[in-house]
């Protein structure tokens, strides 16, 4: 079980940290749009860092993992489509409003695959990371849903 644990804590922050990479790619190719998308990958890797820090905790036994909650596969494809989102941003000239809808979609589907809701601890401090993860996200997925929305007023 520790091994499957430890996998998928690193696969989440390998996921961070590549959601993190596309949000680079975003804000080099969309100069209107550079300081959103500097943010969010700034805030990505923050995320990968907790994440670090968290499997620490888990090798000390901190946390429990319920699988049926969350299965390795599922972010292992979620890991292996964003890779793939990854090399066409780096290769194609993606629309903007198309680049907005990806990161949408990406951030969705963590909360609604509850990316964050598969460990159980009875420590404060690691519930309030989670939650923290948990909320980023969300608040991800608002201020990408926030521009899409005032697409007709922003440059494309």
């Amino acid at each position: 079980m520790t091994n499957q644990k430890d996998s998928l804590i690193e696969l989440m922050a390998t996921h961070e940290e590549t959601l993190s990479q596309l949000y680079q790619i975003y804000s080099q190719k969309y100069d209107y749009y550079q300081a959103f998308w500097q943010d969010i990958a700034s805030e990505e890797i923050d995320h990968a860092r907790w994440l670090h820090a968290l499997n620490k905790r888990a090798n000390r036994g901190e946390l429990s993992f319920d699988e049926h909650l969350f299965k390795l596969p599922a972010i292992t494809t979620s890991l292996q489509y964003l890779s793939q989102k990854v090399t066409e941003a780096r290769l194609e000239d993606i629309p903007v409003l198309k680049a907005l809808s990806i990161s949408r979609d990406l951030e969705n589907s963590m909360i609604e695959q509850k990316f964050f809701i598969v460990f159980q601890t009875d420590s404060p401090e690691l519930k309030k990371v989670f939650s923290e993860l948990e909320d980023a996200t969300n608040l991800h997925a608002h201020k990408i849903k926030d521009l899409l929305d005032a697409q007709g007023q922003l440059p494309v």
